[in-house]
Parts: structure tokens; sequence; C-alpha cells
């Protein structure tokens, strides 16, 4: 009889075996998030950020001839066409006599801004080719297994088809309740303990008649402001995640400054929190292992993220090894004949710090030196405790390694990770 084989066939991903171990255990107890930025648009028939600046400068060109000349950066080619729409669009505005107050006629220009990145951003999209478009994105599936399980994802993206695949029945079954709650200010409250979207950048969902953000981060100066308002707490939300939850960075490369000064920011203020990030490899795409080395330590170093080196069938691997049932999952390990779970031992002298050190992983099952209050007679010199003194604390000192024992021999379906 043969052995069973494992449907999980990537050596990449086997190797990542205990991060994934850990990232099961965060994600029952809803301490997990992921953080998706462009790169998963790809295969949602929506463009990255230099083809939709082209989309925009071919739309306001009819208008604006000198639009289509802007050849800066994304960011400051935004920052620039937005002073040009809205200049035209100032006069046209005025010009028919409809809004005469100065603020109306600021939200109508910021409105149609709006429409305009609305109609760039959506013009491959069909309603009716949407569920087709998400069947055949490599991941899109287990990302949504992954979100449902999730408290709360960060989505740098305007668009809604995470939202969309949560409204699939067959993807995320609900009964008679919204299955998912959107939110793009860091001051509305959670209504859900699950599939929170927040969109630091703004929302546009694709039908129009749905609510939206009124603004957008989509120019360099609209970037600075954000970081500028982090330091009143605009990023708490952002920072909360990076520090309290284990997140998984995906389709991100690693540019955006707002996104690396939190990251740099949470790496100091919670230094034993990391989280993941996924750089992505094409599959022609080769790196020998020194580049590989360096990208990690300066990425762990710099920013306390693990990197993971995965094309899109690995990612798809990885997610769904981390939203596996429990049963399949403790299956698959044995079959590979990898362990679920992994214990480390801090040792070092009295007063050291240990303590303090073990205190800083959240996002790891510790245990303490001690289970129970420790005898405060434990505090004197051995010299200075009577012989009834000494047996009862060395009594006591074998029942908290029987117990520490008893846990970590405890059933290996809880796959604790240390």
């Amino acid at each position: 009889m043969s052995a069973p084989e494992s449907r999980f066939q990537s050596d990449t991903v086997i190797s990542a075996w205990k991060y994934i171990c850990q990232l099961r255990v965060q994600l029952q107890k809803n301490k997990a998030s992921l953080v998706l930025g462009a790169g998963i648009s790809w295969d949602l028939k929506l463009p990255l950020w230099g083809s939709l600046i082209d989309r925009i400068k071919a739309a306001m060109q009819p208008n604006a001839a000198e639009a289509i000349l802007v050849s800066d950066a994304p960011g400051k080619a935004a920052l620039v066409l937005f002073e040009i729409f809205c200049s035209y669009k100032k006069s046209e505005i005025e010009s028919g006599g409809l809004y005469a107050d100065s603020n109306l006629v600021e939200r109508k220009i910021l409105s149609d801004w709006r429409e305009l990145i609305h109609e760039a951003l959506y013009s491959d999209t069909k309603d009716g080719d949407r569920r087709e478009t998400i069947n055949g994105h490599p991941y899109f599936g287990e990302m949504i297994a992954f979100i449902k399980q999730s408290e709360l994802t960060v989505n740098y993206n305007f668009d809604d088809y995470i939202e969309f695949g949560l409204s699939c029945a067959d993807l995320n079954p609900t009964s008679n309740e919204r299955p998912y709650q959107t939110i793009w200010s860091h001051h509305a409250q959670f209504t859900k303990d699950k599939c929170v979207i927040y969109h630091p950048n703004g929302f546009l969902p694709f039908d129009k008649k749905k609510f939206q953000s009124e603004n957008l981060i989509f120019s360099d100066g609209a970037f600075a402001d954000q970081l500028l308002d982090g330091i009143g707490g605009g990023l708490s939300t952002l920072l909360h995640v990076l520090t309290k939850k284990t997140s998984i960075l995906l389709g991100h490369s690693l540019t955006d400054s707002t996104l690396l000064h939190l990251l740099r920011k949470a790496a100091t203020i919670s230094p034993g929190n990391y989280n993941y990030f996924i750089r992505y490899t094409r599959d022609d795409e080769i790196l020998d292992n020194q580049s590989k080395a360096a990208i990690f330590e300066a990425n762990f170093n710099n920013y306390n993220l693990i990197t993971l080196f995965f094309n899109n069938s690995e990612i798809k691997e990885f997610l769904h090894a981390i939203t596996l049932p429990q049963d399949e999952f403790l299956l698959e390990s044995d079959v590979l004949g990898l362990p679920t779970k992994y214990c480390y031992y801090m040792v070092g002298s009295i007063g050291i710090g240990k303590s303090t050190v073990l205190s800083q992983f959240g996002n790891l099952i510790t245990l303490d030196e001690w289970f129970d209050e420790r005898p405060t007679e434990m505090a004197n010199a051995p010299d200075h405790l009577s012989t009834h003194k000494t047996m009862t604390i060395d009594s006591w000192t074998n029942q908290q390694f029987g117990k520490k024992k008893q846990l970590l021999s405890y059933q290996r379906s809880r796959y604790i990770y240390y």
C-alpha cells in the first residue's frame, strides 16, 4: 500500500510550516489580519497605479490637452492632474451658475474627481463578469477563507472586490445579516467581530449608489498629509494591527513611505511582535539564496518582518494551510512528517530580565516561570529558612514543574507554538 500524498507540494511552503502553525493559532485567537496592497489587483482586471494615471490623463485630455504631457512619477502626477482638473472644472461649474457657495463648488469638484477615478478604475469591469473574475484569481478564494475568520482586514486598494467576495453565498455563507463591515476612518467603531474591512486610502465601490469615502489618498500630497495625520492618532487603527496582531502583508512592494513609517514605529513600540511579508516572485524570476537572505535580514532587522518568497500557487497553498480545518491540518502534517508544536526555552541567571523579554512575545503562547503566585519565602536566602519551609518550597516547585510538563505534553491537537 502506497503512502498517502499531501496536497501541499511546494517545498517553499513546507519549509514555512512553523510560521503556518503560529498563524493558525493567531487566527483562532482572532489576532491575525491580512494587509492587502495593489499586487492582488493585477488578476482582478484592475489597473495598477501607473496604468490608472494613464487612464485619467486620457479622460482629461478633451478638456485639458496639457494633461497628456504630465510625465512625473505616479504620486506626483496625480497631484498635478488634480490641480489641472480643479482649474477647468471650477470654471465649468461657476459658469453653470448652479453652485453659488464656494464650499459647494469645492465639494462638487471632489465628487467629480472621484467619479473620474471610478471610471478609470472600473473601465475593464462588467457587473456580470465579476464572479468569473474572482474565480480566475489565483488565490482569491483562499483570501476570503482567511478574511471571514479574521476580525480586521486592511485593504489599501479603493475597490470593493473583497466585499463582493464576502457577499457570495458559496464563499461566505451567512444568515439574515450583512456579511461584512466596511470602514475608511479610524474614528469608526466596529459593529462586527469578524470581516471588518478597513480602507485607509479610501473606498470606491463598483456600485456608485453605495456609500463611498469622501476623500481618497491618491497623490504625494495626500500621502504626506496622511503621514502627518498619524502624529495626531490618524493611523491608530493601522498601528494597532501591526503591534497587537500578527499580520500578513500581501500584494505590497514596501515602497509606500507611510507603511514603512508604520512598520518601523511598530517595531519600536512592540519589538517582540513580528509580522509577515510575502515577497511575490514571478515564475520566471530567479533569486539566489544570498539575495533572499539579504532581503530577509533587512526586512527583519528594520521592520520586524519575516519575508516569505512565494509565487501565486505558493500563496494559495500558504493561505489554504492556515485556514484548513484542524483535523485535516494534523493529517497533512503527519503525511509530511512535520511537527505542529514548537517549544523554545529561555534560560538565564536570576534578575537578568527573562520575564521582561517574555512579556514582549504577545504573538506567541508563552509560559511564565511559575504558574501560581510564588511563595514570599522564596525571596529569602536558603540558610534563613526553616527545614519545614524549605520542604514546602521544594514541594511547591516540583508541582510547578509538573504543571508545566503536563501542559507541554497536552493533546497534540492543540499544536501550541512557543
